[in-house]
């Protein structure tokens, strides 16, 4: 495999994109995806976790959470 500058590899498990909300809808893997790619290039990869699991709380709002939370960033390195 090559990697770009900048390239990531992001992998996260169904419990983030299976978590539901107080209505029961899912978060989905789009809306992972679309924080993902909001991300600036140099963003730290604990950084880009954090805000997944912002994501999935403020999703959540309180709701228990079905399943366990994973993910794991691979940055490139120099």
């Amino acid at each position: 495999m090559t990697w770009r500058p900048d390239d990531r590899l992001v992998l996260f498990t169904d419990g983030l994109s299976d978590a539901r909300d107080p209505v029961d809808a899912r978060l989905g893997e789009r809306r992972i995806l679309d924080v993902l790619a909001t991300m600036k290039h140099g963003e730290s990869p604990e950084t880009m976790l954090a805000r997944l699991f912002e994501l999935v709380e403020g999703h959540a709002a309180g709701t228990p959470l079905r399943d366990d939370l994973a993910a794991v960033i691979v940055d490139r390195l120099p």
